[in-house]
């Protein structure tokens, strides 16, 4: 913690290259761990007993060799004599300030004096500091830079990734064992004089003292990374994580500005990294200000288009590659405005899922789109589209509730449950066994499952054969490039053999071109879908496109 001690020892770490070597060699324990767990996942024969045990329990050691080398790479231990120091003091552009704590502050000595008050103050599973005590530390040092006119502080929010279904496929034990480790290494990585907080959930905070600028947050930030990244060792397994970090820079000027408003900024900061993938991280700039206010914004409108008749769907045929013929369509969201007219889907799904109202949306699609396809079936007969696909978003499948949901629709429709295909992508399907739990309880009730965006997420033609699914989707930027790129061309064809295999069908997504549609097809592709046959329609234009479609299928020569 950090926090006044009567110990009048300090603190010492080892010398900048040793660290830089000893991090060097962690990197290459991981890698060579990553390297057997790809080959006993891959080339060891599946009915040799002994040796994948082996293989594994090496994997395991080198990933905890890399952890353990990575936490004494930023170990700090006590020395009496010593200047006190961080373990990158020696290399770290940020020098230490004059502790702020230096200053007389009656919140902060309560702190220390009253041990209520202090308890009142440390976050009970980590015994970090809370979000009010880190709000009392923000203010604290700005009011301190602001009186010494020194250098400003930043402030960093750190979210752990996909901590949820860690937390749910291991148990809440280990859960709260990842997130003491997580607390205290990030304690390790950072100075003594820097203030780390947990804010709840999987989300923790810091605020570092006596930054100038984005020089001198960068390698900080960097560092975090790296050391959140190495391997811990959770309920007697090697478990690594991932994290992403907004970062704001507070100068003295923002003295007079509540803290709530800077943590505010740090998660605007935050939602832009998420977006931007897994270990970023994003420093806040006005422009991030005015997007987190225009998706709040939207979230308001999509709540109430939600209540209203704003959102419609359309649908996307799907056809046969070989004939050309109409087997299915897939149905999409729209959203028509009342004043700014349609909202691309790609403005508003994400804002959708980052609210939570992704769940509502899903289950409207799917309920409009079911009543649609039975009144396609009483108008068009056996012109119809013979399946009708929906996708299937995380919070959707994960809500208590659902399967049976899902069953009482079909029931109450007479949906003919072996024409509805719910489509998840590729990075949910591979997540973990309670997530194939639940798809297999979907099959259960004879819906068919496709596997979207193949070749985007976290799966693998070796591990294919482990997926609950009938349909797999190619994922349309490796279609469009089939042509021009030849690995693109190789795992195209391999994805559609393997999947043959294994009897489950496939699917090019994105044809946009004759030239890309006869390749898919030469690769012996089943379906395919694009501009090149049809942009999404609404409802009723499906019905002129079938019956147009049909005539000139049947016009001889």
């Amino acid at each position: 913690m950090n926090q006044p001690s009567p110990d009048p020892t300090t603190t010492v770490g080892l010398p900048a290259p040793a660290r830089r070597l000893l991090r060097g060699a962690c990197g290459l324990l991981a890698l060579l761990g990553a390297l057997v767990a790809a080959v006993v996942q891959g080339w060891l024969p599946a009915d040799d007993p002994v040796t994948p045990g082996l293989m594994w329990g090496t994997a395991a050691l080198l990933w905890l060799l890399a952890g353990a080398g990575a936490a004494t790479a930023g170990l700090r231990w006590r020395h009496a004599d010593a200047q006190a120091r961080s373990p990158q003091a020696a290399d770290d552009p940020v020098p230490r300030p004059a502790d702020p704590a230096d200053s007389a502050d009656p919140a902060e000595s309560a702190v220390a004096v009253d041990p209520s008050v202090r308890a009142g103050r440390l976050d009970r599973l980590t015994g970090l500091l809370n979000r009010q005590a880190l709000g009392l530390r923000l203010e604290r040092a700005l009011s301190h830079a602001a009186r010494q006119a020194a250098p400003g502080c930043a402030l960093l929010l750190v979210d752990v990734d996909r901590f949820r279904p860690i937390n749910e496929s291991l148990g809440s034990a280990a859960g709260d064992e990842l997130l003491r480790a997580l607390a205290q290494r990030l304690e390790l990585t950072l100075r003594p004089c820097d203030a780390v907080a947990r804010l709840g959930g999987d989300r923790f905070a810091a605020v570092l003292d006596g930054v100038a600028g984005p020089a001198d947050l960068s390698p900080v930030a960097e560092r975090v990374l790296v050391a959140l990244a190495a391997p811990f060792h959770v309920d007697g397994r090697p478990l690594q994580v991932s994290v992403r970090i907004g970062a704001v820079l507070a100068r003295p000027s923002d003295a007079a500005s509540p803290a709530d408003e800077l943590l505010a900024q740090a998660d605007a900061a935050l939602a832009e990294a998420q977006r931007a993938g897994s270990g970023r991280w994003m420093l806040f700039d006005a422009q991030m200000h005015e997007r987190a206010m225009r998706a709040a914004a939207l979230e308001t409108d999509l709540r109430r288009a939600l209540l209203g008749d704003e959102l419609f769907v359309v649908y996307q045929p799907v056809l046969d590659l070989h004939d050309r013929r109409l087997c299915g369509v897939e149905a999409l969201a729209r959203w028509r405005h009342p004043v700014r007219g349609l909202v691309p889907p790609l403005e508003f799904i994400p804002v959708a899922e980052e609210s939570g109202l992704i769940d509502e949306l899903g289950l409207l699609v799917l309920r409009q789109a079911c009543a649609q396809f039975l009144r396609w079936r009483a108008e068009l007969g056996d012109e119809a589209p013979a399946q009708l696909a929906v996708n299937l978003s995380r919070a959707q499948l994960r809500r208590d509730g659902f399967v049976h949901e899902l069953r009482e629709l079909l029931d109450a429709t007479g949906f003919p449950a072996d024409c509805l295909l719910l489509e998840v992508t590729e990075s949910l399907a591979a997540q973990d066994g309670s997530i194939q739990g639940l798809l297999r309880q979907v099959k259960s009730l004879g819906v068919r499952l496709a596997l979207d965006d193949f070749g985007t997420g976290y799966s693998s033609l070796a591990c294919l054969h482990q997926l609950p699914v009938d349909v797999v989707k190619i994922d349309r930027s490796f279609v469009q490039h089939a042509h021009s790129v030849e690995v693109h061309r190789v795992l195209i064809d391999a994805t559609i053999r393997v999947a043959r295999t294994l009897g489950m069908r496939t699917v090019a997504e994105g044809i946009e071109t004759e030239e890309q549609a006869s390749l898919m097809a030469a690769l012996d592709c089943d379906g395919g879908q694009g501009w090149l046959f049809s942009r999404p329609l609404e409802a009723t234009a499906v019905v002129a496109w079938v019956r147009e479609r049909d005539r000139e299928l049947t016009i001889p020569g």
